[in-house]
């Protein structure tokens, strides 16, 4: 069994190599691909932004989206916000929320005082965490 295991974990880390090592190439290849398409721009300074914007996940931000409906016609603009939402209410709205119903009071007590426990717990953390931060800047500060 203990053989096994470790023939198992010596076969999952040479996996892992290689895969690492093929992700590292394709890697190289894209970094190299970008490279060239900038030094091969008239207009190198925009291309290279252009490649940072996409590195950033900036690139499509500006770009339309065009909506389609069963029969692969475009939707006017005018109407896709009235049809979305018909269309996501037929969904959210399909059966009444009955959970109200189905927990009885002390249920309904325990869960709103265990919830207000969390959220009093939740800010009391993040209050110490600003007063731990304003702490170490100090440290930080009197080291100079």
């Amino acid at each position: 069994m203990a053989y096994s295991m470790n023939k198992k974990k010596i076969e999952y880390r040479k996996q892992k190599l290689k895969v690492k090592a093929m992700v590292r190439v394709a890697i190289e290849k894209h970094e190299l691909e970008v490279t060239e398409e900038i030094r091969n721009s008239d207009n190198k300074g925009k291309m290279l932004w252009k490649n940072i914007e996409k590195l950033k996940g900036n690139e499509n931000k500006n770009k339309e989206i065009e909506i389609y409906d069963k029969d692969k016609q475009k939707i006017e603009e005018k109407k896709e916000e009235g049809l979305i939402s018909i269309y996501w209410k037929g969904i959210q709205n399909k059966e009444i929320n009955k959970i109200i119903n189905s927990w009885d009071e002390q249920l309904k007590i325990e869960k709103l005082s265990s919830f207000e426990l969390e959220e009093s717990e939740a800010i009391r953390k993040k209050s110490m965490m600003e007063h731990m931060d304003m702490i170490g800047e100090q440290k930080e500060l009197s080291y100079h």
